[in-house]
């Protein structure tokens, strides 16, 4: 598997916001502010962000604490409206929807630091952005909802959604009729998330084994 570029020029003609989302309190990490947390030698947050460059448009980190920290990777940050309130990730869309005027975002959460830009540009070309609706991750049964490409008039409803208290992304990708795409196999393994001190020790030994992804 090869994380190769040749794809990326395809991608240019959509104007597409990447978002990571790295608002997460990662309660079974000690708390600690998962995007920044490192896999070999660079924080999680700069391994998505590697992978989302060149594929979008411009690429934003949703985050509500750490801002100097995080603003040393990107100077495009978005904060939630309430600092350290972590009103869940729909707010860090919402958010970003409200500060962009492209058509479409990209979504990725910053726990999956081995996803590669050969993934995204795989689901960007073969979903039709033209005709179809806003599209999810799903690997055979398993939904990923938080790698999502997103409408950005989709995006907007989630105010509505978060006004009657609901905060859950499986109801607001319901509402607007999102349709799963099925992640070929040999991407699996790229959606690997980190959770805890064990995930993030093997994601290390993954990427030691996987040369498609690169190391910069």
């Amino acid at each position: 598997m090869s994380d190769s570029t040749d794809l990326l020029p395809s991608c240019a003609e959509h104007k597409i916001t990447g978002i990571i989302l790295a608002g997460g309190q990662a309660s079974r990490m000690g708390y600690q502010d998962k995007g920044l947390i490192e896999l070999a030698g660079k924080p999680l947050v700069s391994w998505v962000k590697q992978a989302m460059e060149g594929v979008a448009t411009d690429v934003y980190i949703s985050c509500n604490r750490h801002f100097n920290q995080y603003q040393q990777i990107t100077r495009q940050l978005v904060k939630d409206a309430e600092p350290n309130q972590y009103e869940g990730p729909l707010a860090g869309i919402l958010a970003t929807a409200k500060q962009v005027d492209t058509p479409w975002l990209l979504c990725v959460p910053t726990d999956t630091p081995l996803i590669t830009a050969s993934l995204l540009v795989t689901w960007i070309n073969e979903v039709n952005l033209t005709a179809n609706p806003t599209s999810y991750l799903q690997t055979e049964k398993q939904g990923h909802f938080l790698h999502c490409l997103v409408k950005r008039a989709d995006a907007l409803r989630i105010e509505q959604q978060l006004q009657q208290g609901n905060r859950k992304v499986f109801d607001w990708l319901t509402g607007i009729e999102a349709k799963p795409w099925q992640v070929p196999a040999l991407f699996h393994s790229q959606l690997m998330n980190i959770n805890t001190p064990q995930e993030l020790t093997a994601a290390g030994e993954l990427l030691k084994k996987n040369t498609s992804i690169s190391v910069k």
